[in-house]
This record gives C-alpha cells, structure tokens and sequence, in this order.
C-alpha cells in the first residue's frame, strides 16, 4: 500500500478550526496522503484542505462519540490518520511500512497499568475496517469515558476476538508517535501542547505564545508547556509564555513562581559559570521538574538520588571532568557529574548524550535513548553521537532507529568502522544478511585488526551457511572478558581438533543453557579422538549430562578447579576444532537420554488426569523467554501471554502442558502446569518423552526437546537466531524440528494463525 492513495488525514474541530487546519497543513507536507478532511461546523475555504461541515461539537464526551460512531462514514480509504490541533506529523521519513500490519495506533500511555499501554487517539492511525466494526452497539461509551480508552482497553478483548482487530504493541506505537514523556528516536507524529517546545522552533513557539485563543493559553497544556520552557532556560521563549499566562492569569501562583524563576535565571553570571536555580521536588514520588512526566525518583532523581545544592559551577571544566571519569570507567562518579550540569544546562547536549550513553551501558537502552535523541536534535553533526544512538537503538530492539543512526553517521564520515559495525548487526536484526555482511566487510577493509566487527559479522556467516569461516572467527570471542567461559579457565593448552588419545580433557560449557544441549552433540566426537573427557556444565545440567553421556566425567561449573587437563577446548570452539560445516554438520534425531522410570511415572500421572482422557493429543508449550518484557533486543523473541492465551483457548480438543518455567500461569482450563516439578532437567526431559509435541519460541526448552528426539515446532522472531537460517521451515541442527517464521511485520498472530492451521493438519492425520 502507499499513504499517497490509502490514508486520509483528519482533523475534527468545532473550537479551534483554524489551528486544526494548521495541523492539518503540516502533517499534509509531511506526508503524502489521499485525502485532506477537516470536520468542523463552520465554512472555511482552505488550500488543499476539503472543509466538511458536521453538526457543532463542544465538548470531550461529543466529540468521543463522533469519533467511535460516526468518523467512518466520511472516511473511504482503507486508514484514517486522526490529527489535532496539538498533535500532528512532524517526521514523514518516519512512516514504516510496518504499521500497515494495524488497525489501531497511538502513543503509548506509559502510566497506564496492566498490558494495554496503547494507544493515545490524539494523533493515532486507524483502519476502515476498525472504524466499520465500531458501529456495532455493542461498543458504546460510558460516561465521561474518551473514545481511545474504550476502543484500546474497554473493547479491546471483543475486538481483537470477534472481530480480528489488530492493535499496535508498545514497540511500535514508540515509533509511531510521543504523549507524555519524551521520545526515543524518530517517530511519525506526537501529541500534546506540553510537547511543543520539542517540535517547534523559537520563533513559532513566540508567535503561538502571543496569538494562542485565550482558552488554550490559561489551559493545563500551555503551563506545562510554560514550565517546561522555563525548566529547559530557554529565557527569551519562556518569557513569552510567562507574560501571556499572567495577562490572562494575573493571581495564578505557578505562573507568578514561574516569573520569579525566569527573573532569576536573567540575571548575568560569571563568565562559563552557571548558578543553579535548580531544585529537587520535597518528595521523590512528586514529578520530576524536567517535566518528563515521570516521578523525580524514576527520572532525573534516578540519576542522582539526592538533590545537588545550590552552588556555582565551572560547566566546562565540570564537563571535561565528567567525561574523564567516564572513559576511566568510574561511570556513578560521570554520572553525578553530568546530572549537576544538566541542572544548571538542561540543553548541554554533550553531558545529554553521555548521561544516556551510562545509561547504555548500564543495560538501560531506553533510558539511554531518550537522553541521547535529545542531543541529536541539539547536535546534528556529531557523528559519535548518531553512532552511539545506533548501538543503543538495537540494544532496545529499535532496528531501523539503529540503522538510520548508522547510516547518519556514514553520511558525515563514510570510513566511520564504528558505525559500520553498528549498521551490521542493525540489519541483520532485521533479516537483511546480506547487507550486514556488506557492511562488516567494509569495515574490516578499513581496519583489519577491528575485532569486534569481525566477531560480530560471525552470526551473518553462520546465518548464510558459512560455518568454516564462521566458527573459525568466533574464537575471537575468547580474547574479550565479556565472552568468557564461566570459571577458572584451566592453565593447559587449547584443544585443536588433534587425535590425543589418552589425554585428559576439560570441554567447558558456555553461553545458555540452551546452548549446551544443543552443542552436547559433539561431544562424542571428542570421546572418538582417543581424549579422556570431563564435561563441566551448570549445575542444573549434571544429571541429566550424565545419565546421556556414560563415558564421559560430567561435573558441575568451578569443580574443574581442583583437577588437572592435558587440554581444554570451551563447546563452541568444537565446530571449528572438528572442522563442522553445514554439510558434515551431525544432526542425530537424539543424543541426550531419560531414564526409563522417570518416563514411566510421568507417564503415569498424565494417564491419571481426567482432561487427559478425553483430550488428545498432549503438546508442551514455552511463550516466553528469559528477558521477556524487559527493555532488551532479545525480548521480541516472547509472545505476549494474552495471545497464547487466546490461542490455547481456541484448541481445546488438545491437553497443553505448560513447560514453562518464569512466567505467570495460563489461566486456561486444558493446560496442565507441573512446572513446580520440572525444575530439573532430568524431570522437564522425562515429562517431554511423554508428550506428542513441544511447541516452543526460540529457547532451551526447544533445544531440550530437540536433542531428545521430540517432535518440535520452534516460533521465530523475525530475524531468527543464526542456527535456523534465513528461511526456510527446517533446521540443519535438528531433523524433528519445524520452524514457523515471523514475517518482516514481526507480529505474532500470523504465527499463530500458521500454527493453528498446521496443529490441525498434523492431528487430524
């Protein structure tokens, strides 16, 4: 589809038409849409714009019940695009294709509880086929209830249920537009009069001070957006505001405290020294004064949690001091330093940019990035910053923010190896290996000795195929301290593939545990070289490494300590030692082994269940990995509970056994959860060979199943791991495994719905 034939841009105002036409005016240069629609109750004649007069609306709850009943009939493209007044396109290079894939897009609320977060209707995209379905009576209005919170929380279940209505997940409404809070990267659109300071220029942002209609200008919005300015030490601007407030607002407190701030804020300083007006809020649960719209303690009193003193202040030696201590790696010291300039600079984008770089590297990449776009829209030229934001973008799972920062970086310095590297991995998160590939090289023909890039272009060689090269070049991962085995290595020689018989050798696991069953494979490979071996695993992983590997020493981690080896060789150093390619590569349909009464038992307590009489076949489930919901790249690979939810419901003629450990139950009536009793592997594994089919995301769990010869149905994000390939339903590592594949839209219903019908194939045969 293209937004030049398949969206029309609306605005409904009956109070402020002209600045709805405004709005109206600069989404429309924005982005090329079908349709320009103003729907208000007075005539204008306006350029490009079609005026449609409806009866008048004057109030939140009328204009609610225009939206939900009868917008759709003035609408005849497959979307609307709803605008405001004080929300409107700001980024149109921002439109994805992506959001095709919704009915249902707006801001997230980030202060509303439980999962539907999404979306603000300010500034929101929704399908024809949305707005046709809510004109059915059963969606309706409670009082004093806005539209958008009915449609995305109220009726959301009954849509996206009976009707199959697709609503945008939290990933996507960032992208797609900014309410409260600050944004973390480029998106299509934003709302709220609060933001205005962050989209318009000085000048605009005077001329709205001055003509604003009265009642906007004695509005909560514009004494936000006063205070805001007055926070950021935008004077000029600021004083604008504060005058027109208090002409309107003569005896109105904030904005009298307000004046006093801006008066003292006038006042000369030393030269490059800054008094600090700054002041903490009396209680840490209060909002933040950089009006964030977060609480002080999970915002800027997170950075610094206590309130700095009144003081004076060298910012530049103060800056340069910072940034020391912070390459020094005593990153909480750069971090006090850079919030104390930031209270006397709110604008300092070189403190902005490395406050969210610590954030970065302290696992934060969301609370990174609000702070690092922030100094891009102040710096547009630096291109450290742009290939920082990169890094951190893909951190967050945000992989075309991380491509287009790169990609920013190389339109300034094109031989920036950095950002190259940056732009790899971004593409490969999104599928395109061989773009990633392209970019590592390029990388690596500028500097050769660039390890991490050469480390890191290993997975699009292990994607493509290449596991000669490929595994070859991830013994890299052994010089860095992050990529270690876990414990003591041993003082012996590493194992290079050499016949060594009778000699004593440490294979060291690493990575996941998933990572160990998977790999687990070749160690009989190693026992065939003539070597002694002694496997060290989690401690999780011993027994059942032993009952499957009788003629090899398994023992747990840091045991390893107290013996002596002739060599050692960590597990994904065994491809490139044996010389493992993707056509010699040994996929045996098992390898690990359950003892035959552990089955037995577990066979029999799932004979004695009543649901298991009368429901067949048994599958086991796992819809969540181990970061799941957490702000990591890896998260996306989990799938909301509520979707596996609906789709477990929807197959009751099968008895589900959850498998899943971590996570909150399914509240379902054919699932079975006896996860209480799979803590160890040796259970999990037994309970598996009872079982029809494991279904799994990409997790030990399918690894598990996997080397136990299980049937196995793997659910990919995306761009799935490097062992799966690019596409394709079957895995070279495993010949009991089926893949279902998420499409470039990174949704989970498609999946689903392949899953179902395929669930209903298999077990009709």
């Amino acid at each position: 589809m293209n937004t030049a034939h398949a969206i029309t841009l609306v605005a409904i105002d009956c109070a402020y038409p002209q600045l709805a036409a405004d709005a109206l005016s600069r989404s429309m240069a924005k982005l090329s849409v079908a349709r320009v629609l103003l729907l208000t109750d007075v005539a204008l004649e306006l350029d490009g714009i079609e005026v449609v007069q409806i009866a008048s609306i004057r109030s939140r709850a009328a204009y609610s019940q225009f939206v939900l009943k009868q917008l759709g009939a003035y609408i005849d493209t497959d979307y609307v695009l709803v605008v405001q007044w004080d929300g409107f396109i700001i980024n149109g290079n921002a439109w994805a294709d992506e959001f095709w894939n919704y009915d249902y897009i707006g801001a997230k609320w980030p202060h509303q509880q439980g999962d539907f977060r999404v979306g603000n209707g300010g500034f929101s995209l929704r399908s024809k086929r949305l707005l046709n379905a809510l004109t059915n009576p059963e969606f309706a209005l409670t009082p004093d209830e806005n539209e958008d919170t009915a449609i995305c929380i109220r009726h959301r279940d009954v849509l996206e249920t009976n009707y199959g209505i697709a609503f945008a997940d939290e990933r996507v409404a960032d992208r797609f537009a900014f309410d409260v809070g600050r944004p973390l990267g480029r998106t299509l659109g934003f709302h709220g009069v609060f933001n205005f300071w962050q989209v318009l220029n000085d000048a605009e942002l005077t001329a709205f001070a001055r003509t604003a209609p009265d009642a906007i200008a004695q509005g909560l919005g514009f004494g936000a957006l006063t205070k805001n300015l007055v926070d950021l030490k935008r004077t000029d601007v600021a004083q604008a505001f504060v005058a027109r407030r208090l002409a309107l607002l003569p005896n109105d407190p904030p904005s009298t405290e307000l004046r006093v701030r801006l008066d003292a804020l006038k006042q000369p300083a030393p030269a490059a020294q800054i008094a600090a007006p700054f002041k903490a809020p009396a209680s840490r649960n209060d909002p933040c004064p950089c009006g964030s719209g977060k609480r002080y303690k999970e915002c800027h009193g997170k950075i610094s949690a206590a309130p700095l003193a009144a003081t004076t202040i060298d910012v530049d030696a103060l800056l340069s001091e910072a940034l020391q201590l912070h390459e020094a790696g005593n990153i909480a010291s750069a971090v006090e330093r850079y919030s104390q300039i930031l209270q006397q600079q709110p604008e300092n984008a070189t403190a902005l940019h490395f406050a969210g770089l610590s954030h970065y590297q302290a696992g934060q990449p969301s609370a990174a990035l609000e702070l690092m776009w922030r100094s891009l829209k102040l710096t547009h030229n630096e291109p450290e910053f742009f290939s920082n934001v990169s890094a951190a973008a893909w951190s967050s799972g945000r992989y075309d923010d991380g491509r287009w920062a790169a990609e920013q970086t190389l339109a300034i310095n094109p031989e920036h190896v950095g950002a190259l590297n940056n732009l790899g991995f971004n593409l490969r998160s999104m599928n395109d290996i061989d773009g990633s590939l392209a970019a590592f090289d390029k990388a690596l023909s500028l500097a050769p000795s660039f390890d991490y890039a050469r480390w890191n272009r290993t997975f699009s060689l292990l994607a493509k195929g290449d596991y000669a090269q490929g595994f070859a070049d991830y013994e890299l991962r052994l010089k860095f301290p992050q990529t270690q085995p876990p414990g003591k290595l041993p003082d012996a020689p590493i194992w290079k593939g050499e016949a060594s018989h009778g000699k004593r050798i440490l294979l060291m696991c690493e990575q996941g545990l998933g990572d160990t069953f998977m790999f687990a494979r070749f160690v009989p490979l190693v026992v065939a070289r003539g070597l002694a071996v002694t496997f060290a695993v989690p401690h999780s992983q011993v027994a059942l490494m032993q009952q499957s590997f009788a003629d090899v020493q398994v023992i747990a981690i840091g045991e390893h300590e107290a013996l002596q080896f002739d060599c050692w060789a960590a597990l994904w150093s065994l491809p490139s030692a044996l010389g493992i390619t993707l056509e010699n590569l040994p996929a045996p349909e098992r390898f690990l082994r359950t003892r035959e009464s552990d089955v037995a038992a577990w066979q029999a307590r799932l004979d004695s269940q009543p649901l298991a009489q009368v429901a067949k076949p048994r599958v086991g489930l796992v819809w969540q990995g181990q970061l799941a919901g957490q702000d990591n790249q890896m998260a996306d690979r989990s799938i909301p509970a509520r979707l596996i939810s609906r789709f477990v419901a929807s197959h009751p003629d099968i008895t589900w056994l959850s498998l899943q450990h971590g996570a909150p139950a399914l509240n379902a009536a054919n699932v079975i959860d006896w996860t209480a009793d799979t803590v160890e592997f040796t259970q999990m594994a037994a309970l598996i060979d009872t079982l029809d089919l494991v279904i799994s995301i990409d997790t030990g769990a399918a690894h598990l199943a996997a080397a136990l010869g299980a049937k196995t149905w793997v659910l990919l994000r995306h761009a799935g791991d490097w062992r799966y390939g690019i596409t394709g339903e079957r895995c070279a590592w495993s010949p009991t495994m089926r893949l279902f594949r998420q499409d470039s839209s990174r949704c989970w219903e498609p999946v689903l719905a392949q899953l179902s019908d395929a669930l209903r194939n298999d077990m009709s045969q």
